[in-house]
């Protein structure tokens, strides 16, 4: 039967989805985010998503539109099954790309006659390796406009434009200091064009997938995904050992431990898959990880269909998207920056240091060679997942 991920913050009705697709056969997922259930989707490649709107961290109609802007998934069916019930939020859904829009409460024979009918369709619509790579070898066709026929002369006249208003500033809310944690692939491009598309998008499956099933993506507060960077960011918080919670900086560095993993086994799988090639001409894959502590905002940032989504914003946003920029380049796997070295004493061993440029600042980082096996969230990794 067919692979299904299900995306829904409500628990009970969570369940009742997942039970209604198992009783009938279908393999299921089910997540109640958005950011995971985003991730597990562009990893695993499902054969449907039926995704709630209304979500944490990524709402359903962000999800739909990341889903349509990557190649390998943009033809999965997405049903969106939401409280939202009104003719401008299924107008939204249904033109951002939404194969059907069911609204709730919902009958369970109209969800399972859905899932079918959108099944068979993908099925009939034949989405083959074939079809893939003829995907990836077509170019924007020419544009052929249609005959104007004879010349017009029609009167014209100068209407006056409409005054406009000025569209409000978003309002940005500054929540202190955050741990940011960031994965990336060095020389992603060079590794792209040797790999080809449909290998890279499998290596990228290969790093997110771990990631996405780990539960420190679970304790992020908040993250930014593109094709090969995520950035997560964990809000300090001054009195969680006393309240039972997990520390920010032990999130953090679990956090450091799921990515070096997941780096690890991507490796492993390349090295298997990889087609031969003469020696030198696949460029290494090197993933390299980078923690910092800084103060971050967030702005509510409206989307082109519907609903609004947290994005972090301001220099700590910044600083993670330019660290690994930054001349000298650092080659190191795991780098830290001297605001998050001195918030996490004892709980990593320090190898070399160095000051860099990251835009305009001057920044002495770190490379983190090990980590306090106190805060380790898994299996424990030989030495050169760090150095």
């Amino acid at each position: 039967m067919a692979r299904i991920v299900i995306m829904e913050d409500e628990a009970s009705t969570r369940r009742l989805i997942t039970g209604v697709l198992k009783k009938v056969g279908h393999e299921v997922s089910d997540f109640d985010n958005g950011a995971e259930g985003l991730l597990t989707v562009l990893a695993e490649l499902p054969d449907l998503v039926v995704s709630d709107v209304e979500m944490p961290k990524i709402n359903g109609f962000e999800v739909l539109s990341d889903i349509r802007n990557a190649p390998e998934t943009a033809h999965t069916p997405v049903i969106l099954l939401t409280s939202r019930s009104s003719q401008e939020d299924i107008r939204h859904g249904l033109a951002q790309g939404a194969n059907e829009y069911l609204t709730k409460p919902f009958d369970p024979t109209t969800l399972l006659a859905a899932v079918e009918r959108q099944l068979l369709a993908k099925h009939q619509g034949g989405a083959s390796d074939e079809a893939d790579s003829a995907f990836e070898a077509t170019r924007p066709a020419d544009l052929v406009f249609p005959s104007l026929g004879a010349p017009q002369t029609p009167d014209l006249q100068l209407v006056a434009m409409a005054h406009q208003e000025e569209p409000e500033p978003i309002a940005s809310r500054h929540l202190g200091q955050a741990w940011a944690v960031s994965m990336q692939v060095h020389d992603e491009q060079l590794l792209r064009d040797a790999l080809g598309a449909k290998l890279w998008r499998s290596v990228l499956r290969q790093l997110f997938l771990p990631v996405s099933k780990d539960i420190a993506l679970r304790r992020a507060d908040f993250l930014d995904l593109s094709e090969s960077r995520l950035v997560l960011f964990f809000l300090h918080q001054d009195h969680a050992a006393d309240s039972g919670q997990v520390p920010s900086h032990v999130r953090a560095a679990q956090a450091v431990q799921a990515m070096l993993r997941a780096g690890v086994q991507a490796k492993a799988w390349l090295a298997h898959n990889l087609p031969d090639q003469p020696a030198g001409q696949v460029p290494m894959l090197r993933l390299f990880t980078s923690l910092h502590k800084g103060p971050i905002d967030v702005i509510r940032v409206p989307l082109d269909f519907g609903g609004e989504r947290d994005k972090v914003v301001g220099p700590t946003a910044q600083f993670m998207h330019q660290l690994r920029d930054g001349e000298p380049r650092v080659m190191w796997r795991v780098l830290g920056t001297q605001a998050a070295v001195a918030a996490s004493s004892n709980t990593y061993k320090l190898g070399a240091q160095m000051d860099i440029s990251v835009g305009a600042q001057e920044v002495r980082v770190h490379a983190l060679q090990a980590m306090n096996p106190a805060f380790n969230a898994g299996e424990a990794l030989d030495a050169s997942a760090w150095i």
